[in-house]
């Protein structure tokens, strides 16, 4: 495939695994900053609320008006449709020995590149 064009379901589906993480990482956020709810960071119960959690945005995320947005942003705005597939590839290609502040880079990056992606012009 050349390099100036994008492969539509691979970039859908990463959009798509890219919402459900941020989704859940979201989510999970604003409920612990509830008051009185902070005992939902307890470790065995955050897992399960996490799961219960993503459970919920995975199946959000995998509607066909999801995929249709998913689909049409990276047709509307290749350009940056190619710039979040490359910070997804970086993620998806550190190697073992990477230190925790190269993943977090590039994870911000990552979410970055979604963000931009995806935000409504």
């Amino acid at each position: 495939m050349p390099a100036d064009t994008i492969d539509i379901t691979d970039t859908v589906e990463k959009m798509r695994l890219t919402f459900v993480e941020w989704g859940v990482g979201f989510v999970y956020g604003q409920e612990i900053a509830i008051p009185g709810m902070e005992w939902l960071a307890l470790p065995v119960v955050s897992d399960i609320d996490k799961a219960i959690i993503r459970m919920v945005i995975e199946h959000l995320s995998k509607s066909v008006v999801m995929g249709g947005f998913f689909g049409n942003t990276a047709l509307r705005k290749p350009a940056e449709a190619m710039d979040y597939v490359a910070a997804v590839n970086a993620v998806d290609q550190l190697s073992a020995t990477a230190t925790d502040d190269d993943y977090e880079k590039l994870t911000r990056a990552k979410m970055d590149a979604f963000r931009i992606a995806v935000s409504v012009t």
